[in-house]
């Protein structure tokens, strides 16, 4: 009921306010029928936040599926925008590269940290969110640990959530086969390498920077590279192009999800290895999982009745 009421008040009104103002109207219309509690209060915190962006930028949210990338297809990319770049190009310095190499280059780098870390698409190119300057990656993020014969280690700090303010500190592993190529470390400090020394950047400045522009490498940039590349292999395969709509930088986040349900990890694993924070982002994996347990839990209540 109280959803149709935001309904009626946004459509039919066309009451464009900001929430807050929507939730002191509603909290009027409870207090003139005796309600005492608040129904947005218990609203699910996922569902909520969509109707926040809703109001607050006078749109319809429309949500955006995208389907995890398999394993065969995420190697089509790192084939394209990581060996052969890397093979081609062999020790030429950035700079003297073309604008295109150079945009290649960053492209496997940022498909690379995506799909070892599984980081959020605006935790490492800039996103779309309000605070997506905070929230992608800032040459300061990236931090390494070197011991006495020792192998070192590579960390990025910085805010993993959108709301956090937090910084999270995620672990990114070195390639344990020394092939440089498809080392996401290996590239992101020869990266910052490259920023500071070279292009005399500040630790606080961003870190992925489009040659072409010399702004933030943004998301959507990254996201209409992802899919053009899968029309391409959709045309070659006689499938529909229509279906590249479904890949983006949230699929290689899905990519690693399906990589540890099919290495049994538990859904808990896998919530914290992707920082889900709400009981909407876990419930797939935890009812995926529910079942498989059908005979361990028939041995204990055998065993107990």
């Amino acid at each position: 009921m109280i959803r149709r009421f935001f309904f009626w008040l946004q459509q039919k009104q066309g009451m464009g306010i900001a929430f807050k103002g929507a939730r002191a109207y509603l909290s009027s219309a409870l207090r003139f029928i005796d309600w005492d509690t608040n129904p947005m209060d218990l609203m699910p915190k996922a569902y909520r936040k969509r109707l926040e962006q809703a109001f607050d930028k006078n749109s319809i949210v429309k949500k955006q599926p995208k389907i995890a990338m398999t394993m065969k297809l995420a190697r089509h990319y790192i084939d394209k925008w990581c060996k052969h770049s890397y093979a081609k190009q062999g020790q030429t310095p950035f700079m003297q590269r073309s604008k295109e190499e150079q945009r290649v280059h960053l492209l496997g780098t940022a498909l690379l940290t995506y799909a070892i870390t599984a980081l959020r698409a605006g935790n490492v190119l800039m996103g779309t969110s309000d605070n997506r300057e905070a929230l992608c990656l800032h040459i300061e993020d990236i931090f390494e640990y070197k011991k006495a014969n020792k192998i070192p280690l590579l960390f990025i700090i910085n805010n993993r959530s959108k709301t956090s303010k937090v910084p999270i500190i995620t672990p990114v592993p070195f390639n344990p086969t020394s092939n440089k190529a498809l080392c996401a470390a290996t590239r992101l400090l020869s990266l910052v390498e490259h920023r500071l020394c070279v292009e005399n950047a500040k630790p606080s400045d961003y870190l992925f920077i489009n040659p072409s522009s010399k702004k933030p490498l943004r998301t959507g940039v990254f996201n209409k590279e992802v899919q053009k590349f899968a029309k391409e292999l959709c045309s070659k395969q006689g499938l529909s192009p229509s279906i590249a709509k479904l890949y983006s930088a949230k699929s290689l986040r899905k990519f690693v999800s399906s990589e540890m349900k099919d290495e049994k990890c538990s859904p808990q694993q896998i919530a914290q290895q992707l920082g889900h924070n709400t009981l909407d982002s876990q419930l797939s994996y935890i009812c995926n999982d529910y079942t498989k347990k059908k005979p361990f839990v028939a041995h204990l209540y055998g065993r107990l009745n």
